[in-house]
């Protein structure tokens, strides 16, 4: 028998594979029988229960209807009263919807809440705290001038020059100690015997 389809057997009651339910109405026309959503003689069948909707209040997500004590966040399992999210056919709470789908700081990973006040670099977002120098932690403000670094970390533009400039003497300085060393080299091999 294929999924979905019903079956009628000789006492009149009807049963369906996919969802594993009974009726048992005799010669009672059956429409869309089956799947959440559908219907049983008119009557909306429940996205979470696979059960006929006969309260008076008939919640409708993901164009599917729901009963009220059915409709649950997919990860904690609180049941949704006012508001829901959804994503790939499931639906979730405000949380853990932010938790698992909502944006990320580019400075710690965590989760950004949709209402919280954030600062942008480029295409990151950070919580305010996380908005900082790397190198001296002070926090940066509209209108500071900072480099945003390869690893997404901030480097106020005082610290980023006084390390550019180290990095400059420092290489200046290998320069100059290879080119004596060649030039001391050079000079044995010119005053040597051999």
């Amino acid at each position: 028998m294929m999924a979905g389809t019903p079956n009628a057997d000789p006492k009149g009651t009807l049963e369906c594979a996919m969802t594993h339910c009974t009726v048992s109405q005799p010669n009672v026309p059956i429409t869309n029988f089956n799947t959440a959503g559908m219907t049983i003689q008119g009557v909306p069948v429940c996205a979470g229960c696979n059960s006929p909707i006969v309260d008076r209040f008939i919640l409708k997500v993901l164009d599917k209807p729901w009963h009220s004590r059915c409709l649950r966040c997919s990860e904690c399992h609180k049941e949704l009263k006012d508001k829901c999210y959804s994503r790939c056919g499931q639906v979730f709470c405000k949380d853990d919807f932010s938790r698992k789908f909502g944006t990320r700081c580019a400075g710690c990973s965590q989760p950004i809440p949709p209402t919280q006040v954030v600062r942008r670099a480029q295409e990151n977002v950070y919580h305010l705290q996380c908005f900082a120098c790397f190198i001296c932690s002070r926090q940066l403000s509209t209108g500071d001038e900072f480099y945003l670094m390869d690893d997404k970390k901030l480097v106020c533009k005082a610290d980023y020059e006084a390390a550019r400039a180290r990095v400059i003497s420092q290489s200046i300085f290998a320069w100059v100690l290879c080119f004596m060393l060649t030039v001391m080299c050079v000079e044995d091999m010119t005053t040597s015997p051999w």
